[in-house]
């Protein structure tokens, strides 16, 4: 059951045998018809993956390295956060502290 006005398209794909996809969607009202085709295949070559695959493992140890400094960063700023947070309330403690001091009779 289709809602007044709304358009019915039909949507079909074929997957040829090197993997490529071609998907047609056509307006069953007007028969206008427009298609895409996706090709699946890597525009890079075993020779550029496998580089890219032994430059990440070279590179794995200042990755790692560059991660944890990057987490103790994260953690000193929250810390600090935190630490600043406990000043505020402190300092507003104190302050009415002086305050119910100050009005005392």
């Amino acid at each position: 059951m289709f809602l007044s006005g709304a358009a019915e398209i039909t949507v079909s794909a074929e997957v040829d045998v090197n993997g490529i996809i071609k998907v047609t969607a056509e307006d069953e009202e007007s028969g206008r018809a427009e298609s895409l085709t996706l090709d699946t295949q890597s525009p890079l070559t075993a020779e550029q993956v496998e580089y890219m695959v032994s430059d990440a493992d070279t590179h794995s140890q200042e990755d790692e390295e560059l991660r944890d400094s990057i987490d103790t960063a994260y953690k000193l700023v929250i810390i600090s956060i935190l630490l600043l947070g406990t000043i505020v309330i402190n300092k507003m403690n104190w302050v009415q502290i002086c305050i119910n001091f100050c009005l005392q009779p």
